[in-house]
């Protein structure tokens, strides 16, 4: 349909971003900036298609090029909730979590209801061992979606860095009711059971980790060390 209207009004600047959008779902990723381009030319100043190119440039994983057109869009306006978001994904790809901080403390007070920036935001806070904020903005993402089951476990393993073993086994188990053969879940969950002495449900979760991924070393060595403690 839009190929078939695009012959027909080729000057047409959203009917090029549209068709775009509709290329880089089907991850034609090229093509789609071609057309994301061509809207560009007929609208110099469109903030939405140098967002645009930007997210197909990232989904290529040419991020500095992202950068530069998202750079563009907050030159123009430093208000574009999604502009900063989407600045803090390819940021964050690039190893520089103060700034991908920044950016996304910008887009959730833009945009409250944006439930990952709020997770990307713990993720990064997290990654600086700033746990305690990262524990607020994990909560703040599972209050706007009680099923963000990564926002859970991102959540759990900040908990269970700041000492809270009961909170973090809490929300580990709340990801294995989504994903009951998360091994890693199971895992995390032994390493905290066993820290607390629990120490028959932590062999039970190892073995458990385990029978998923019979070549996870981790937790084949903490099972060996610990079923011979128990001895």
């Amino acid at each position: 349909m839009f190929a078939r209207t695009l012959d027909v009004t080729k000057d047409n600047y959203l009917m090029h971003n549209n068709y775009g959008n509709i290329l880089k779902q089907s991850k034609k990723f090229e093509e789609a900036i071609e057309h994301f381009n061509a809207s560009l030319k007929l609208r110099p100043n469109s903030l939405e298609a140098h967002n645009n190119i930007g997210n197909a440039l990232y989904e290529m994983d040419r991020l500095d090029e992202a950068i530069e057109h998202y750079e563009k869009v907050l030159f123009s306006n430093s208000d574009f909730a999604t502009t900063h978001y989407n600045m803090a994904n390819a940021l964050s790809v690039k190893g520089l979590s103060d700034k991908a901080i920044e950016h996304n403390q910008k887009a959730v007070s833009l945009d409250s209801s944006n439930m990952d920036a709020f997770n990307n935001l713990g993720f990064e806070l997290a990654k600086k061992k700033r746990f305690e904020e990262a524990i607020e903005s994990y909560k703040k993402a599972i209050e706007l979606n009680p099923d963000f089951t990564i926002a859970h476990g991102r959540l759990g393993l900040a908990l269970a860095q700041s000492g809270k073993f009961d909170e973090a086994i809490e929300q580990f188990r709340i990801v294995l009711k989504d994903r009951p053969d998360d091994t890693l879940m199971h895992y995390n969950i032994g390493i905290l059971l066993e820290e607390q002495n629990s120490y028959e449900e932590a062999i039970k979760h190892y073995k458990k980790s385990l029978q998923i991924d019979p070549d996870f070393r981790e937790a084949t060595l903490r099972l060996e060390a610990l079923s011979q403690r128990m001895e």
